[in-house]
């Protein structure tokens, strides 16, 4: 089913002041951390196809990468997403900062920077203030959905304007824990490349093992995160199919589900975007879902909110 996009929503004239930050400093360090995030994992993942290709792969290690990668998406769907910026299920203390460190491991920002990019997408989604949109290029533009599609997975990351946190995210800014876990974002993400580095080791008993542990569980998990979380961005705002009217392009793209936890399931997730649960049907897989139902089920998630109505936004009060 493809529904109707709907019309613009109005927007005063000031609507874009006060959404960005301007300081070269922290510009540049940003663009700095969008290249590396982009080229060492990727450059790493070729290492790994090449000496996989000549010398095989060591099931430890594909089974460290498989568990590493399932976790840190949780914390990126879960933590990042449902809980910090949509606020969709109410969680204790220590769960609440084990899926905040999980999604820092996924090297995609820390819970505030991605908040206050999420959240800012949501009020502009495909118009202009949109800090990801791949659909902003003029339709006259050559190439149009090609260089919209690379804006979006890849372009962005180094492109846009800060998004500022001060508008976008004052509730995790008053969260001391929060706080305290984005200061130390560098460490979280040192730690989860040395994890499968030292588990590749100690399970292998050798320093190949260990390199090997570093390039599938370290650099091709961060590599493949990235894009599947950029997917969402690209793909699921040009493809894909649509099962409400929303005031944006968003789809959802059935064959990404389990990749991604569940988030391509993203014209639901606009049309309701305070809902825990993006799928729409039975046959959705929607794992990050799932694992707030199991979290709930072991008494640490509780308060889920689901679809009951369409809501414009994002659902809930940033202030």
């Amino acid at each position: 089913m493809n529904m109707e996009v709907l019309p613009r929503r109005a927007r005063s004239p000031d609507a874009l002041k006060g959404i960005t930050i301007t300081s070269p400093y922290l510009r540049r360090f940003q663009r700095l951390h969008a290249l590396t995030l982009l080229w060492v994992p990727a450059i790493g993942s070729l290492l790994a196809f090449f000496l996989a290709f000549h010398h095989g792969v060591a099931w430890q290690n594909l089974s460290a990468f498989a568990v590493l990668y399932l976790l840190t998406m949780l914390g990126g769907s879960v933590g990042y997403h449902r809980l910090f910026a949509h606020r969709s299920f109410k969680t204790g203390r220590y769960t609440k900062c084990l899926l905040a460190i999980l999604g820092s491991m996924t090297a995609q920002g820390t819970p505030i920077y991605w908040v206050s990019n999420h959240r800012r997408h949501h009020e502009f989604s495909d118009e202009e203030g949109d800090p990801h949109s791949p659909n902003l290029l003029s339709p006259t533009e050559p190439w149009r959905r090609l260089k919209g599609f690379w804006f979006a997975q890849v372009a962005w990351t180094y492109q846009h304007q800060l998004t500022q946190p001060a508008r976008y995210a004052k509730d995790l800014l008053r969260d001391k824990d929060i706080c305290w876990i984005s200061a130390k974002y560098y460490y979280w993400v040192g730690l989860s490349l040395l994890i499968p580095c030292v588990l590749g080791g100690l399970l292998t008993r050798s320093l190949y093992g260990a390199l090997e542990g570093l390039l599938w569980g370290g650099m091709f998990r961060v590599c493949l995160s990235y894009h599947a979380t950029s997917a969402i961005n690209s793909l699921t705002h040009l493809l894909g199919s649509r099962r409400h009217a929303t005031h944006d392009r968003s789809t959802n793209i059935w064959l990404l589900g389990p990749l991604t936890v569940g988030e391509s399931f993203h014209n639901n997730h606009h049309a309701f975007p305070a809902s825990a649960r993006f799928a729409g049907s039975l046959w959705d897989m929607d794992i990050g879902y799932w694992f707030i139902r199991l979290l709930a089920a072991l008494g640490l998630a509780t308060d889920i909110r689901l679809p009951q109505h369409r809501t414009e936004r994002s659902g809930e009060q940033h202030g």
